[in-house]
């Protein structure tokens, strides 16, 4: 029973997609996470979602001219 049990978590593990997070590296400050939405970044802001504890997520900015890089 265990090995089916085993066998059943893997299967969903494979198939629901984990969604990764991008850094957003700021110059002389600390790095931003969160999942960067690049459709909707236009102009000097650079959108993004991040999570917070109680699950739900927020979709803030950051001025492109204070972003150093991305990793996604």
């Amino acid at each position: 029973m265990g090995r089916y049990l085993l066998f059943f978590g893997c299967v969903l593990l494979g198939v629901f997609p984990c969604k990764s997070q991008d850094v957003i590296v700021l110059h002389k400050e600390n790095k931003l996470t969160g999942r960067v939405l690049w459709e909707k970044s236009k102009g000097d802001s650079l959108f993004y979602r991040s999570a917070v504890s109680s699950g739900d997520s927020l979709l803030l900015f950051v001025p492109r001219r204070r972003v150093e890089y991305v990793l996604s």
